[in-house]
C-alpha cells in the first residue's frame, strides 16, 4: 500500500500487488480510503490475470490491520496463496 497526494487536502491509498520475479504490477486499486476490501479485490483481480496460481504462491504484507482481518486471510486462502508477514 502506498499513499498518493490526490489533490486539495486529500490522500489516496494505492494498493498494488507486484510480481517480484519481472517487476510488473498485475493488478491495482486506488482510493480515497484504506479498507480491507480493497485488498481483497487487488489479490482477487491479480489472480485473474494469471491462467493458473502457482502452487507455492507466497504474498508478503506487512502486519496491519488490512492484511491480517479474517475475510482477508480467508480470500488468499481459497485462492491457494500463503500469506507471509513481513516487518519493516
Amino acid at each position: 500500500m502506498s499513499y498518493i497526494w490526490c489533490g486539495i487536502d486529500e490522500w489516496c491509498y494505492r494498493f498494488n500487488v507486484i510480481d517480484v520475479f519481472t517487476g510488473q504490477w498485475p493488478a491495482f486499486v486506488l482510493e480515497s480510503r484504506a479498507t480491507h476490501h480493497d485488498t481483497m479485490v487487488t489479490v482477487n483481480n491479480a489472480a485473474a490475470t494469471v491462467a493458473q496460481i502457482p502452487p507455492g504462491l507466497t504474498l508478503g504484507t506487512d502486519n496491519g490491520s488490512l492484511y491480517t482481518s479474517g475475510e482477508f486471510r480467508t480470500s488468499t486462502v481459497s485462492l491457494g496463496i500463503t500469506l507471509e508477514y513481513i516487518l519493516y
